[in-house]
C-alpha cells in the first residue's frame, strides 16, 4: 500500500478545502458551497480510513473543527439546489412558483446569514494542524499491514452498503443508506489509488457512482418535497405546488427504484473484483456511517 498517495490524496483535500471556503465565504457563490463540502466529505474518508489503520488516530476529534462550517454550508446548499429545481419546473411545465421561490429567496438570504457568522469563526489554519496530524499517523504505519486493514474495511463496508441496500423496504428512508454510499464511494477512490493493482475495480467505481447519483436524486426530490410542504397552501401558487409536489413525488419514487435497479449490478461487481474473497470482520472501530457529517 502506498501511503505517500493517501498522503498526498489528503493533501489535494486541505487545499481544496481552503480554496473554495475562501471563495466560499466571500461570495457564497453555489458552486464552492458545493466543492467544499465535497471535499469535506472527503477527508472524512480519510480520517475514518486512518482511523482504522492506526490505533492512535481518531476521526470524530479531527473532524470535530469543520463540523458547523459543514453544517451551516449545507442548509445554504439546500435552498439553492431547490430553487435550482424549482425554476428548471417552472421553465419545463410553464407552472407558476414565484410566490415558491420569492419564499425560498428569503430562506437562501437566511442561510446566507448564518453561513456568514459561521464562516467568520472557522480558522482556516486548522488544515495545517490536522495536515500534520495525518503526517503522524501515516508514518507510524506498515504499508503490508495497513493494505490488509484497508482491504477488510473495504469489503466491509461494501458489504454494509450491499446488506443495508438489500434489505431496504419500499418506504424506508434512504438517507442512511445516501451518506453510506458515499462513504463507500470515497473510500473506494482513495484506495484504488493507494493499493495499485488490487481493489477496487472501475466496474465498482462506476456502480458506486450510479448508486450514489440515484440516491443523491432521491435525496433532491425528498427535500424539495419538505420545503414545498414548509410552504404551506399560498393562494396564488396552490394549484402549481400541488401539480410540482405531484412531479416530485414521482421522480422520488423513480430514483429510489432506480437505486435498487443497481444493486445487482454492484454485488456483481464487488463479487467479481480481486481479493473479495477474503474473510470479512467488521473493523475493530466499528464505524457508524449514518451519523455526524451527513
Amino acid at each position: 500500500m502506498d501511503l505517500k498517495k493517501i498522503h498526498c490524496y489528503s493533501v489535494q483535500r486541505f487545499e481544496g478545502i481552503r480554496r473554495h471556503y475562501a471563495l466560499a465565504s466571500r461570495t457564497f457563490d453555489e458552486e464552492a458551497i458545493h466543492q467544499m463540502r465535497v471535499e469535506i466529505k472527503r477527508l472524512k474518508a480519510v480520517f475514518q480510513l486512518l482511523e482504522g489503520l492506526s490505533e492512535e488516530f481518531r476521526a470524530k476529534k479531527h473532524l470535530k473543527p469543520f463540523r458547523r462550517i459543514f453544517k451551516s454550508a449545507g442548509g445554504l446548499r439546500d435552498v439553492q439546489v431547490q430553487l435550482g429545481l424549482a425554476r428548471q419546473w417552472m421553465g419545463n411545465s410553464g407552472g407558476d412558483l414565484k410566490a415558491f421561490c420569492r419564499h425560498l429567496a428569503l430562506r437562501e438570504q437566511e442561510a446566507k446569514l448564518g453561513f456568514r457568522e459561521k464562516s467568520s469563526r472557522f480558522d482556516a489554519a486548522v488544515l495545517d494542524t490536522k495536515e500534520e496530524a495525518v503526517i503522524r499517523a501515516l508514518d507510524s504505519l506498515s504499508a503490508q499491514q495497513s493494505r490488509l486493514r484497508a482491504l477488510n474495511l473495504l469489503h466491509w463496508l461494501q458489504s454494509e452498503l450491499l446488506q443495508r441496500g438489500q434489505a431496504s423496504g419500499p418506504e424506508d428512508d434512504l438517507h442512511p443508506l445516501r451518506i453510506l454510499a458515499k462513504r463507500v464511494r470515497h473510500t473506494a477512490e482513495l484506495l484504488e489509488m493507494s493499493l495499485r493493482t488490487t481493489p477496487p475495480t472501475q466496474e465498482v467505481l462506476t456502480a458506486l457512482r450510479a448508486a450514489e447519483q440515484a440516491l443523491g436524486q432521491w435525496h433532491d426530490q425528498e427535500v424539495a418535497l419538505g420545503f414545498v410542504e414548509a410552504f404551506g397552501q399560498e393562494s396564488e401558487c396552490q394549484s402549481a405546488c400541488q401539480n410540482y409536489k405531484e412531479a416530485l413525488s414521482a421522480k422520488k419514487r423513480e430514483r429510489r427504484q432506480a437505486f435498487f435497479q443497481l444493486l445487482p449490478d454492484l454485488k456483481t461487481a464487488v463479487d467479481c473484483q480481486p481479493d473479495s474473497s477474503l474473510p470479512l470482520s467488521a473493523p475493530a472501530f466499528q464505524p457508524v456511517p449514518a451519523r455526524r457529517l451527513k
